[in-house]
């Protein structure tokens, strides 16, 4: 068959249905590209739609192309779960704006998705064995490391 026979446009296209299936598809190939079901594939998914509002593991799940059970199989195989790396990815968004900004502390526990300050307190003391205040000006007063 010749070539602009296949280059040409089809009368009864749908331009929307057209659209959906090249998000689809495109959505497909990123989530075969990223080694579906792994916790490093999972932990750049992670990575990217942490903020505000927690990724849940149904949305994660169908990013990467698979079942829940299945995800959390494969990440069991792996020594890990979603809430695990859920949670190594806020501490270690946390410490990097405690230690780098001046940012209000509300203003780094909503952007990480804890819904009351005093819950961002209670996880960066159980990461750091001390309030994020103290561990704050801990860091104020460390050598540059980069110096030595």
């Amino acid at each position: 068959m010749d070539n602009a026979v296949l280059d040409q446009s089809l009368p009864q296209a749908d331009p929307q249905l057209a659209e959906v299936h090249k998000r689809y598809s495109r959505a497909r190939l990123d989530a075969l590209s990223m080694n579906s079901a792994s916790a490093p594939a999972l932990r750049r998914w992670l990575a990217a739609r942490l903020g505000p509002v927690l990724p849940r593991r149904p949305e994660a799940a169908e990013a990467l192309g698979t079942s829940e059970r299945t995800l959390a199989r494969r990440l069991g195989e792996q020594g890990k779960t979603f809430e695990g790396l859920l949670d190594e990815l806020r501490r270690e968004r946390a410490l990097q704006a405690v230690a780098d900004t001046s940012a209000p502390l509300s203003e780094i526990a909503e952007s990480l998705a804890f819904a009351e300050l005093s819950t961002f307190y209670r996880a960066f003391r159980r990461w750091t064995g001390m309030p994020p205040i103290r561990w704050r000006k801990q860091q104020d007063h460390r050598p540059d490391q980069r110096t030595n």
